[in-house]
């Protein structure tokens, strides 16, 4: 089994500068090799001249221990030849780890490194992970030599210090998809979870080193520097995981930054427009130069990127789906059916949770309302499976997951939940359907009777009522707000549990008012009453419905907005002009990611991309298309 690529996709902090380094100088390497070999060295061929420079540059085990390099290679009638290694014994250890045996050798290894490494170093940052990498090459090589340190062969390679990087991947990655060519009889491509694909390759290599002891000199592959290499990245790993979990403070530049920011107020870390030590919190925030700084501070700052990721297996419609977000807009499309609300609300349960401390299961009951709110009916059908689990992750590195099964006899489980609501967040979910002009006497019957109303619409009218902040209304608040009020023609009122629209005619009652007109209303309750703020969650379900094309536009104005001041936003639409609008009018500082749902051999998969003109397939305008093709088809004659 080769892998061959991430099949889930992945956002890098920035470009793997590390890992093509580490790429090239071994390419840089392997060619002087060949010039050494001859054109024959890459086909299994050998010569003198690369023995000699095996025996000088690759590690031998006897020499460490005896203390006493080796100097002359006896050739026989030939005579002898001069090894004598120019460095210290003890120096062939890292030289070795950028020598290959072969070009088979030399491709399985940068393979196995272009797929994991680049991954690693976005988690690690460009100066830990080339440090972690020459460590797990070291102890790999000591992995080897401690089985057999009387050995006279020369090891050489790097996939010592690779098995490293795979042992990180398994822990920090274990759920992501990896494009995998497996050769058994027939050569197909299939996708494999990290943590089978790579469980597998350590059993085999554990069992293949078990049957080298003894023999090792008669192997070529030196199986326990893979299982050295290997358990030092899932101990780094683990290390890395527990750091991430306890934020603490770091390096001068986020505090200067945080100086200028609650000094002056007036950088804009949401939309990567400030410079200086603001602009360098928010490289750090946004990119993930330093994943526990990032986290800490944004906890300090109630800031961007609230939720990073959900992952999803045979829940609802999905039997297996992951999906990375970005800090700023989340757009999802996709025909009916794909999804795309189930997505939006399993998220915005878990942001609801983190502010009430309620159950999570009990939430999403509460949200989906399954027949009977039997929480294993959320559990997608398939033959022979009864279990489904999600998990939802937030910038910190903290992990929301809940398991259910559709037996009855088997609770649901909650794991994170403890540490989940620290800090708290503070969301909204807009359904499809308006409720504010039938809002008098809704909560009151909510919670007293069982009736048959998601939760999301109790939620929102409780976030409508909440009254508007003290204090004078900062700039950008009091730009939205005016947007707003401009389209809606006036300001919104309450009167005991009745909303009423302001204007020069009066107080005009929701219920007389266009359900476009009340939806506009809505976002200015919370923008208001301070919902939507920095830090905040804001799901959108068909933001287009019941709402006149010519509003779009100030629509998108305001989302664009509230995320350049750091609210983060989940939008499902199924309107084209929603989506030109958003790449109108988004700049090169707003972050956009769309995300397209689609139905795939029987289940429902992801596709996810950064620019407009990228979103395939892209449904509506697929639609639009179509529509077009028609209308030139009728004007040439056709039908």
């Amino acid at each position: 089994m080769i892998p061959i690529s991430d099949g889930g996709r992945h956002r890098r902090g920035s470009f793997p500068v590390v890992n093509t380094a580490l790429l090239v100088l071994n390419a840089l390497v392997f060619c002087y090799e060949i010039g050494v070999g001859g054109l024959g060295f890459l086909f299994g061929g050998s010569s003198l001249g690369i023995l000699v420079f095996f025996l000088k540059f690759g590690f031998i085990p006897a020499e460490l221990t005896t203390g006493e390099p080796f100097l002359l290679l006896n050739l026989g009638a030939a005579g002898t030849a001069d090894i004598a290694s120019p460095i210290p014994s003890w120096a062939t250890i890292l030289t070795a780890m950028f020598i290959h045996g072969g070009l088979m050798h030399f491709i399985g290894n940068m393979l196995f490194l272009w797929v994991f490494g680049d991954n690693i170093e976005d988690a690690f940052g460009h100066i830990v992970y080339p440090a972690f990498y020459i460590v797990a090459g070291i102890l790999a090589t000591l992995s080897h030599y401690a089985i057999d340190p009387a050995s006279p062969t020369p090891l050489v390679g790097a996939s010592g210090a690779i098995s490293g990087v795979m042992g990180v991947y398994l822990l920090l990655y274990p759920r992501r998809r990896i494009r995998t060519l497996v050769i058994f009889g027939l050569i197909t491509v299939i996708e494999l979870r990290a943590a089978w694909l790579l469980l597998i390759w350590i059993a085999l290599q554990t069992v293949q080193g078990l049957l080298s002891i003894g023999v090792s000199d008669q192997v070529s592959t030196a199986f326990f520097a893979h299982i050295g290499g290997f358990a030092v990245g899932v101990a780094a790993g683990a290390v890395y995981r527990m750091l991430r979990a306890v934020p603490h403070p770091a390096h001068p530049a986020i505090g200067a930054a945080m100086t200028e920011i609650i000094g002056t107020g007036t950088a804009d870390i949401a939309g990567r427009r400030s410079t200086g030590a603001a602009g360098e919190l928010t490289n750090l925030l946004y990119y993930g130069k330093s994943l526990t700084d990032s986290a800490y501070y944004a906890i300090a700052l109630g800031a961007v990127m609230t939720l990073t990721k959900v992952q999803l297996e045979r829940f609802t419609a999905f039997s297996e789906l992951e999906v990375e977000f970005s800090p700023g807009i989340n757009v999802f499309i996709g025909a009916n059916g794909t999804g795309k609300t189930h997505l939006m609300k399993v998220c915005y349960a878990a942001c609801d949770v983190a502010k009430t401390g309620d159950s999570f299961v009990d939430k999403l009951v509460r949200v989906f309302l399954p027949s009977g709110r039997v929480s294993g009916r959320l559990v997608k059908r398939q033959q022979g499976r009864n279990a489904g689990t999600l998990a939802v992750h937030r910038v910190d590195g903290r992990v929301l997951e809940a398991r259910f099964s559709s037996r009855q006899s088997t609770k649901p489980k909650v794991i994170g939940a403890e540490h989940w609501g620290d800090p708290k967040l503070k969301s909204a979910y807009i359904p499809v359907k308006e409720l504010l002009s039938n809002a008098p006497g809704f909560r009151s019957l909510y919670a007293a009777r069982e009736i048959h109303f998601e939760a999301i619409y109790a939620d929102i009218l409780n976030r409508a009522y909440l009254p508007v902040l003290l204090g004078p209304m900062d700039a950008p608040r009091r730009e939205l707000v005016r947007l707003l009020r401009a389209d809606m023609q006036g300001t919104v009122v309450k009167e005991s549990e009745e909303f009423f629209l302001k204007s020069e005619q009066g107080n005009l009652e929701f219920t007389l008012l266009a359900e476009g007109t009340r939806k506009l209303a809505l976002l200015w309750l919370l923008i208001q009453n301070g919902t939507l703020s920095n830090g905040s969650v804001l799901f959108w379900d068909e933001p287009e419905t019941n709402l006149n094309p010519s509003l779009f536009r100030t629509i998108i104005s305001v989302l664009l907005e509230l995320q350049r001041q750091g609210v983060q936003i989940f939008l499902a639409t199924h309107d084209y002009v929603i989506l030109e609008e958003l790449d109108l009018q988004a700049g090169d500082n707003d972050r956009v990611r769309f995300h397209s749902l689609y139905h795939k051999d029987g289940g429902i998969a992801g596709h996810s991309v950064d620019n407009y003109l990228g979103i395939s397939p892209n449904a509506i305008a697929d639609t639009f298309n179509n529509l077009y093709d028609r209308n030139i088809a009728r004007s040439l004659g056709g039908r």
